[in-house]
């Protein structure tokens, strides 16, 4: 749900942005990642990469297109091990999470009904369903459905359910309102980031809300849960704030404004924040044209480290992800390709 939010934020967002690329004379530097291996959509259709997750071994990756069909690939490159189409209807995969264990694989689609396929990672069989409710007080709540309960795989410890993003829907028409949710590293916490730009932080064990930021979009914790970043169209940037006071630690504004769609995450050391989107620009013909881009910021001086606008397609439309030890990170491309490279210094 949120990659076609992301798919309309394409359409209806990069018209202004170019106008104001051209009129800022926005350049970037050509940089590509280093390049670990590329996984090119290998379906026949047209398709954009909606969700990556690596497991805790490090030695395999799950991609998700919204063709519906997820695949577990070897980490070391990128070669397919098990494929699996996601039920009719269900939309396109949009969340990926492994077990603590790596046994296991949560899928998510489109669909918004909070209910996550569990797959065993070794033969790509269904074991049941991770279902997430909205109790009373806003907070996700997570349990197995029956014929999950019967596995190891019920198992609710088992979960980093702090990986998940559970999407809501209230009102219809100009009225619809979607709803963000996810729970912080340590699980004390909660937010809720509406597509009328408010994003809510909570408390888990009650419900009690702790912070409101306006104009945010897809909200993301630091590993020690201690500080949460977001991105704003306007003014184009992103922030990091302290949660305990709401103070602002450092905003990255992007260069010349230019930046559209972008999901920031923390790298796993929490040391830099890492922004993924795209960047719209003038083409020496005149035309209007945007290439993907990726963006690492550190937080200690606010410098932009590293800025990579090759092998990213028209836009990377998944958040980055990072191997366990750190050293490796995995994207997804509006091409509905992936790539894996080396994590810049």
């Amino acid at each position: 749900m949120f990659t076609c939010w992301l798919r309309r934020v394409f359409a209806l967002v990069s018209a202004l942005l170019l106008v104001l690329a051209a009129t800022t004379g926005v350049a970037s530097a050509q940089a590509a990642p280093q390049i670990v291996w590329v996984a090119p959509n290998p379906g026949l259709l047209s398709t954009n990469a909606g969700a990556v997750a690596w497991s805790p071994s490090g030695t395999t990756v799950a991609t998700g297109l919204l063709d519906r069909w997820m695949r577990m690939r070897q980490a070391s490159n990128g070669a397919q091990t098990v494929a699996i189409l996601q039920p009719h209807r269900s939309g396109g995969v949009v969340n990926l999470t492994f077990s603590t264990d790596g046994q296991y694989l949560a899928v998510g689609n489109q669909s918004g009904t909070g209910a996550f396929n569990v797959y065993r990672v070794s033969s790509g069989a269904l074991l049941g369903t991770l279902v997430a409710t909205i109790d009373a007080t806003g907070i996700l709540r997570f349990a197995p459905d029956a014929q999950l309960a019967t596995s190891s795989a019920g198992i609710l410890s088992l979960w980093r359910t702090t990986e998940v993003t559970v999407f809501s829907v209230t009102g219809s028409g100009y009225d619809k309102v979607t709803t963000a949710r996810n729970l912080s590293p340590d699980g004390r916490l909660q937010t809720a980031a509406t597509s009328k730009g408010t994003i809510t932080i909570q408390r888990t064990s009650d419900g009690s809300t702790v912070r409101t930021l306006s104009g945010g979009t897809r909200p993301a914790f630091s590993p020690d849960s201690s500080l949460i970043a977001d991105w704003t169209p306007n003014p184009n940037a992103i922030t990091v704030r302290r949660i305990s006071d709401g103070a602002v630690v450092r905003t990255f504004g992007t260069p010349g404004g230019a930046d559209g769609g972008v999901l920031p995450r923390f790298t796993p050391d929490g040391a830099r924040v890492v922004g993924s989107g795209y960047l719209p620009f003038v083409a020496p013909d005149g035309t209007w044209d945007q290439k993907g881009v990726i963006r690492f910021w550190r937080i200690s001086d606010g410098a932009l480290v590293t800025t990579y606008d090759q092998q990213t397609s028209l836009g990377v439309t998944t958040p980055v992800v990072f191997s366990p030890d750190g050293s490796r990170f995995l994207y997804g491309r509006y091409d509905g390709a992936f790539v894996a490279a080396i994590t810049p210094r």
